[in-house]
């Protein structure tokens, strides 16, 4: 959904969806996303898009179709999947310093040039500068 400034955290609105993704499968349960509390009491939405056998009916023992009241291979694929540890630009920046690296927070101002890992390039760089933006993130892993 896209939403501005001020409709953030307003409820769904089918009209502001501007992307959609279909899941296909054999059975009727689909799981696009979960749902999970932090250790911090925030809630958090993390992508699945699994399709997991189920039964033809949308209820048995009482139960709805959903991975908890699935088989327990179900509630393991998606506990797996919250519980996984990706890959983020913070955690390569400390091995980068436990290399003896140097990380900044900030261009620096003395004209020596910088690895810049962001969301849009800066103007200003100094010359000999390389810049990561979101097209190019997959570089930083080697091949």
């Amino acid at each position: 959904m896209t939403r501005d400034g001020e409709q953030a955290g307003q409820p769904f609105e089918a009209r502001t969806v501007r992307m959609k993704s279909a899941l296909y499968g054999t059975s009727r349960t689909a799981v696009p996303l979960v749902f999970s509390r932090g250790e911090d009491g925030a809630w958090r939405a993390k992508w699945l898009h699994l399709y997991l056998r189920g039964h033809g009916s949308a209820t048995w023992g009482g139960r709805t179709n959903q991975v908890e009241g699935g088989r327990v291979t179900a509630t393991l694929l998606a506990r797996s999947v919250l519980e996984r540890e990706y890959l983020r630009v913070g955690y390569l920046a400390g091995l980068w310093r436990r290399a003896g690296r140097e990380v900044l927070d900030a261009v620096p101002g003395d004209g020596r040039p910088v690895t810049y890992i962001g969301l849009e390039r800066p103007a200003g760089l100094p010359d000999g500068s390389e810049g990561f933006t979101l097209d190019r993130l997959g570089d930083l892993i080697p091949a």
